[in-house]
């Protein structure tokens, strides 16, 4: 990143590299049992494709679009957000709209709202893939959180 910085003009020493917050171990191997009861928990069937998104409910997160893709995909996907809304009125208006156009596209059974979760790394492992949908902001943090845990990136479904 300094080199970038440099190639830019910025002197070397007026700049900083900042490690990546996203701490990137070794997947989690869940148990058999272990799997079913986070998958239960994310309301996927048995049969189903569980792709998890997690972050705050905030329109930059872009879940909503999510939500209109996974209208137009068959069975049997499911769908899991973690994260919650924070205090800003902005964020808790998107939260509600994401609960309404779930009913309005009648995805009560193949979409969860997990709110906040301290697990997410066992939630990815319970789960098939993960799909980042951020409008802008954070694109290689996004990558990095879930491959780092093992899951792929869907890039389309099917």
């Amino acid at each position: 990143m300094r080199d970038e910085m440099t190639a830019f003009g910025v002197p070397a020493e007026r700049s900083v590299v900042l490690p990546n917050g996203i701490s990137v171990t070794v997947p989690l191997a869940l148990t058999g049992a272990e799997r079913a009861r986070l998958r239960e928990e994310m309301a996927a069937g048995e049969g189903d494709l569980l792709l998890l998104n997690a972050g705050r409910l905030d329109p930059q997160k872009g879940q909503d679009l999510l939500l209109a893709a996974l209208d137009g995909v068959p069975s049997p996907v499911h769908v899991a957000l973690v994260g919650d809304a924070v205090a800003a009125r902005r964020t808790a208006d998107h939260a509600t709209l994401l609960h309404r156009q779930v009913q309005r596209l009648g995805l009560e059974r193949r979409v969860s709202f997990l709110g906040w979760r301290d697990d997410v790394p066992r939630l990815l492992a319970a789960a098939d893939g993960y799909v980042p949908t951020a409008r802008w902001g954070g694109p290689r943090a996004a990558a990095l959180g879930p491959g780092g845990h093992g899951r792929r990136l869907p890039h389309r479904l099917h």
